[in-house]
């Protein structure tokens, strides 16, 4: 599998996996966007770390946009606390590989 497929793939989990929910207060709303871009930025900077920066552009492409829908976080706290630093340091090798691309504390997070 290439490495653009993978990203796609991950990509979809990240941003397309997550359930429907009514709307919440404006904050939650406001948190899910702020939070959805940290993602689509994390999982950017790992993309050009580990593929370059087309490969980047492409990442936060597939993330970005949905995020002015987004209207809740799962947890933030582990969004923050565990997700985001895990994509920071992620091996390439697991990054790259669809089967075991993303922790835990990173699926589901964003719900639109």
């Amino acid at each position: 599998m290439s490495k653009m497929t993978t990203m796609w793939l991950v990509a979809a989990v990240v941003a397309g996996a997550a359930a429907c929910a009514e709307d919440g207060p404006q904050a939650k709303q406001d948190e899910a966007y702020v939070g959805c871009n940290d993602l689509a930025r994390e999982y950017g900077e790992a993309c050009a770390r580990c593929a370059g920066a087309e490969a980047a552009a492409t990442c936060r492409a597939t993330v970005a946009p949905v995020c002015p829908s987004a209207r809740w976080l799962r947890d933030a706290d582990a969004l923050y606390d565990v997700c985001l630093p895990w994509l920071a340091n992620v091996s390439c090798e697991v990054l790259m590989d669809p089967d075991r691309a993303l922790s835990e504390s990173c699926l589901d997070q964003v719900h639109y």
